[in-house]
């Protein structure tokens, strides 16, 4: 099944469920969302997965320019090595919020880039280092 933004698509959902939409009109649909935004000082974000009973993923967040990373598994959050931001920054995942932590943003290029990778490998992206989330 492919989703299309003229469907409630991803905008207001908190998962984003690979098995059920083709890379290239997940990318698309996270743009048209990020252009949907209110308040450009926070972020849009899902959790990005392989089916819904997945255990493991990234939690993907755009915020125009820049982006947020982070994966996780049962047992682990991490973060990208070299994150940008110096602060906490919001971004939101369907009806909550969260805050992305310090050193968790990217170029929003390399996020997506990120996700490219994830959603052809299904295993944790090796495009970038990652550290534990302190």
């Amino acid at each position: 099944m492919t989703l299309t933004h003229e469907e409630p698509g991803i905008y207001g959902r908190e998962v984003l469920d690979l098995t059920l939409i083709d890379i290239d009109d997940a990318i698309d649909q996270i743009r048209m969302t990020d252009q949907r935004r209110r308040n450009p000082n926070a972020g849009i974000a899902w959790f990005v997965q392989f089916g819904a009973e997945a255990s493991e993923g990234l939690v993907l967040g755009i915020r125009g320019e820049v982006g947020a990373l982070q994966w996780f598994t049962p047992t682990e959050l991490l973060k990208p090595a070299n994150g940008r931001n110096q602060d906490d920054v919001d971004y939101f995942t369907g009806p909550t919020g969260d805050h992305c932590p310090m050193s968790s943003e990217l170029p929003s290029a390399e996020v997506l880039g990120v996700l490219r990778e994830f959603a052809s490998t299904r295993s944790k992206p090796t495009g970038l280092e990652w550290v534990p989330e302190a």
